[in-house]
């Protein structure tokens, strides 16, 4: 078979189906992983930055956004 005829069937499979699948769920899992949410919040924040000097940017990003304690329920 040549290589059109391979990728034919494949997309034509359930093989495409569960490749997108497994795709999107590891795409959501680098988003909502635990350390990520610090990285977004500096990034959305970087056009804010002055650029003098990066520390004390940084800092002040940390000090007016503070990342929310988990609740705790019992």
């Amino acid at each position: 078979m040549d290589k059109y005829n391979i990728l034919r069937e494949f997309a034509e499979s359930w093989g495409m189906f569960l490749m997108l699948f497994v795709f999107l769920l590891v795409l959501v899992r680098t988003y909502l992983r635990p350390g990520a949410k610090k990285k977004y919040a500096e990034a959305a924040n970087i056009v804010l930055l002055r650029g003098d000097n990066l520390e004390d940017d940084l800092k002040t990003i940390d000090e007016t956004n503070p990342t929310p304690r988990k609740e705790t329920r019992t």
